[in-house]
Formats: structure tokens, C-alpha cells, sequence
């Protein structure tokens, strides 16, 4: 937000809602953004067919490709 708030001109002492300051910039929620910006990665990656290496020892993380997968879902897209 401290760049969205440096885009429009307002300071954090004028207290404006960071929901009225995404609407002024037509910008979506933080939600969506991080979705588009991961599907965005995704494809790069898919066209360069990059290898994804080994797991470290313990607990297995969530995988990114599983997250993408969601964001998929979510958006309602085939891939």
C-alpha cells in the first residue's frame, strides 16, 4: 500500500482507506493481484519448461505449482 499510496499523492496521515485508494486507481484487491502476478510467472516458467529440484529434508512446504493450480480454480481458467 505505501506504493499505491505514493502513486496518488496521499500521505498516511490523511487517512484515507486503502479501498478508496485502490478505486481511485482502478487497481484490484491484493488478493487478485498476487493471483495475476503468480499466473503471470507461471506461464514464463511454462514456456522455458524450467525443472523444479529436490525437496529439502522435514516437512514438505505447499508446492508452488499447487497454489497456482488454485489460482487457476479460482479464476476459472483451464490450465
Amino acid at each position: 500500500m505505501r506504493i499505491v499510496r505514493w502513486m496518488s499523492g496521499v500521505k498516511l496521515q490523511d487517512r484515507v482507506p486503502s479501498k478508496g485508494l485502490r478505486d481511485r486507481l482502478r487497481l484490484g484487491d491484493i488478493i487478485s493481484v498476487l493471483q495475476y502476478n503468480r499466473l503471470q510467472w507461471y506461464g514464463m516458467c511454462y514456456k522455458k519448461k524450467a525443472m523444479i529440484g529436490t525437496r529439502p529434508r522435514g516437512r514438505p512446504k505447499i508446492a508452488w505449482r499447487k497454489i497456482v493450480q488454485k489460482d487457476c480454480q479460482a479464476r476459472k481458467f483451464n490450465r
